[in-house]
């Protein structure tokens, strides 16, 4: 669902990684992301300024689940 074309696909082209050691810490650019939106809606806008994409873009970079690393690796 959220890698779907008018959610949060691509999203990691929109975030820059300030720390990775002990625990990974992402901004994420809402601005330019929003831009970059094909069409755009109120869900998409909403959530890509709320802090749980952050969160999102920090453990995508050091995933706890063992079969999302097997698929991305």
């Amino acid at each position: 669902f959220f890698n779907s074309p008018n959610v949060l696909q691509g999203f990691q082209m929109h975030t820059r990684t300030l720390r990775l050691f002990p625990r990974p810490v992402v901004a994420f650019q809402a601005t330019s992301f929003l831009a970059s939106r094909p069409r755009r809606n109120g869900f998409t806008e909403k959530l890509s300024h709320t802090q749980a994409v952050e969160y999102y873009g920090e453990w995508a970079l050091n995933p706890t689940n063992l079969a999302f690393q097997r698929i991305h690796n």
